[in-house]
């Protein structure tokens, strides 16, 4: 889990995320939603190549929002589509994923309070990146992480970071 404080802060968190699974001879996952979409995009189009990578299938989008319905996320069709997508770096003979995400519904549930329903969620894509038998480095970006969560969190994730420099700071 990283934080991020403002637009700088996630570009560089993005770009170097990517950049690390293109070295790493890894498929790149963007596990976004619609609405995040764009900004994921314009980030990335600082990338040389980025359609070449959409178009071999070394990034592909997995949109959580096609997964939620009538108010239920939808979890176990979301964790068949990440199989199949350890299937193609697989057949690619790709060395791993990398996926990265702003986990929209669980930032939602954790400004709600729903802390245990935004835990849960983390608990099942922690399960099920376990049994891929297969390297995945999962980077879950949020906008803010209550200290209430922090503990909790650390038994789906090896590290929380919790930026505190603004973008001021970085110039």
């Amino acid at each position: 889990v990283i934080t991020f404080n403002d637009k700088l802060q996630f570009e560089q968190i993005v770009l170097n995320f990517i950049k690390r699974g293109i070295n790493n001879n890894n498929i790149n996952v963007l596990f976004i939603s619609n609405k995040e979409e764009t900004e994921f995009i314009r980030t990335l189009n600082k990338l040389k190549n980025i359609d070449s990578l959409f178009r071999s299938q070394d990034m592909i989008i997995l949109r959580p929002d096609d997964y939620f319905l009538d108010g239920t996320y939808l979890i176990e069709p979301i964790l068949k589509k990440l199989d199949s997508i350890r299937e193609i770096a697989k057949d690619k003979s790709k060395s791993g994923l990398s996926l990265i995400g702003t986990p929209i519904l669980e930032q939602v549930l954790i400004e709600q309070g729903r802390y245990d329903e935004a835990y849960n969620i983390e608990i099942q894509f922690h399960k099920t990146i376990q049994r891929f038998e297969f390297p995945t480095t999962v980077l879950c970006l949020y906008k803010s992480l209550p200290e209430e969560l922090e503990g909790r969190y650390l038994t789906c994730h090896d590290l929380i970071i919790k930026h505190a420099i603004t973008s001021t700071a970085l110039g």
